[in-house]
């Protein structure tokens, strides 16, 4: 990537207090900053703009941001945007692994650091950039072993029955 060329991020959440920190965080020269408030608006966001990097809050107030990371994973234009999760409330161990497994590139518990967090998006934008074009395909490698692992795990700890269901649902979904 062109090191004078912004990185495009769109923050969606719906708090706007979340809005100011994460606007203010970014504020480094580095990123063009783009926000939704809703999942509904960021559907309609993204059918005109292809953001590198997508900051999704968990908790969104017209629907889960693990419901909206599902259906952006949908859409081929935006199959090598990160997308990067984040929550203060959904924090426990079972929600980032459905989080990793349906295809979010991080998942970050509030509060965090603002340094740690410019950290992780830049070792994630370096690691993309280090797979280069192969990135789809040793993803889908990586996530199918993962996969395969999580659904052994979560067989031997005897997930409760829907969460069970759901990862089920999602493996087959992803391993076409």
């Amino acid at each position: 990537m062109n090191k004078n060329k912004k990185r495009s991020v769109l923050i969606v959440d719906d708090e706007q207090p979340n809005v100011r920190i994460l606007t203010k965080i970014l504020d480094t020269g580095a990123y063009d900053v783009a926000v939704c408030n809703s999942g509904k608006e960021c559907m309609a966001y993204l059918q005109d703009h292809q953001p590198d990097l997508i900051l999704m809050d968990v908790m969104l107030g017209d629907e889960l941001g693990t419901n909206l990371l599902i259906q952006i994973k949908k859409i081929k234009k935006l199959e090598n945007t990160i997308i990067i999760l984040i929550s203060g409330i959904k924090i426990t161990s079972d929600d980032f692994i459905f989080g990793f497994e349906i295809g979010a590139d991080d998942y970050i518990r509030r509060p965090f650091k603002g340094d740690e967090l410019l950290a992780r998006i830049e070792a994630i934008f370096r690691l993309k950039n280090a797979m280069g074009k192969n990135r789809p395909e040793a993803f889908n490698e990586l996530k199918h072993s993962n996969t395969a692992y999580t659904a052994e795990i979560f067989e031997q700890i005897g997930l409760k029955k829907g969460h069970l269901k759901t990862f089920q649902q999602l493996v087959e979904q992803y391993s076409e």
